[in-house]
């Protein structure tokens, strides 16, 4: 069964006159009893 789900998902960032793509058409999905770990730096 899927608990969460993410469809085509993109993060970009301006940097100057630059363009950073961080994940372009991302998609997942995340199941009940799936363990997820999320890391910030």
């Amino acid at each position: 069964m899927t608990y969460i789900e993410m469809c085509n998902s993109f993060k970009r960032y301006k940097s100057g006159d630059s363009e950073i793509v961080a994940n372009n058409n991302m998609n997942y999905k995340i199941d009940k009893r799936d363990a997820v770990l999320s890391i910030k730096r």
